[in-house]
């Protein structure tokens, strides 16, 4: 139960950290903001891909363990766990990288900004724990079958 938690915190972690170091190259001047030159419909295509990849990835990720045939893999081990676990962080981070390079890439797009500061407080609400584990491998399917 430990491995798995600490891999799961090793990763949750560098996904963050990940996010942290694309934003300080680019707040360093490092890669220069603003270098897709594009047009309004794209931009706003870019923007709208933003929105609607956050807004599917952040509830399907916060709600990934309670669906039935997900928890039910997860009962059998604590492998399927991880690798469960595992997605829901990838969920959360595939965004956050995107909004974060859009934000900058565009030249600080505001809604590109606004869905990245979503996802980074929606991180917050899967941080992996022993007593998380223990609480997604055995309670939701007592609770979906009252």
């Amino acid at each position: 139960m430990q491995n798995t938690t600490t891999f799961l915190r090793l990763t949750y972690c560098g996904e963050l950290l990940t996010v942290a170091i694309l934003a300080a190259i680019f707040e360093t001047d490092m890669l220069p903001v603003g270098t897709i030159a594009i047009e309004e419909t794209q931009e706003y295509v870019f923007s709208l891909c933003s929105v609607i990849i956050t807004l599917i990835s952040i509830p399907l990720a916060l709600k990934l363990m309670t669906f039935k045939r997900v928890h039910a893999l997860v009962q059998q081990s604590e492998q399927h766990y991880r690798t469960w676990a595992l997605l829901r962080i990838v969920l959360l981070s595939v965004p956050l990288i995107y909004n974060t390079l859009m934000y900058y890439l565009l030249g600080f797009n505001t809604s590109c900004g606004y869905m990245a500061l979503i996802c980074a407080v929606s991180f917050f609400f899967i941080w992996p724990s022993d007593g998380k584990m223990r609480y997604e491998r055995e309670s939701f399917g007592n609770q979906e079958e009252s």
